[in-house]
C-alpha cells in the first residue's frame, strides 16, 4: 500500500544516522516492524 507521510527531518537523519539504514522505505518498514514487535512484547495474546 502506497502512503504518504509527513516526518520531521531531523526525526528521520536521527532514525537514520542511528539506525544505519538510508533508504527511506526500509527505514519506515524497519521502525514500524521493531514498534510492532516490542508492543507484542509488552501486550501477548
Amino acid at each position: 500500500m502506497r502512503t504518504t507521510l509527513n516526518i520531521d527531518d531531523q526525526l528521520l537523519e536521527e532514525a537514520q544516522r542511528v539506525s544505519g539504514v538510508s533508504e527511506k522505505v526500509a527505514l519506515v518498514r524497519e521502525g514500524l516492524r521493531t514498534g510492532w514487535r516490542d508492543w507484542e512484547e509488552v501486550n501477548p495474546n
